[in-house]
């Protein structure tokens, strides 16, 4: 069992001509929702880069 989730509000614009406008409403209808990193641990382990104050 995990986490799961979907973005419904990608296009915070409300442009209906926008390419991500409903981009998410087929697969929130067939239920297919992306993992989601919830835990510490798991946020880590995805993370391709991680912020270090003073270093670039």
């Amino acid at each position: 069992m995990g986490i799961y989730a979907i973005e419904l509000l990608r296009n915070k614009s409300g442009n209906p001509k926008s390419l991500h406008f409903n981009d998410q409403a087929i697969p929130y209808a067939k239920v297919k929702f992306k993992g989601t990193a919830y835990y510490k641990e798991d946020v880590l382990k995805r993370a391709r880069i991680s912020y270090k104050p003073g270093i670039r």
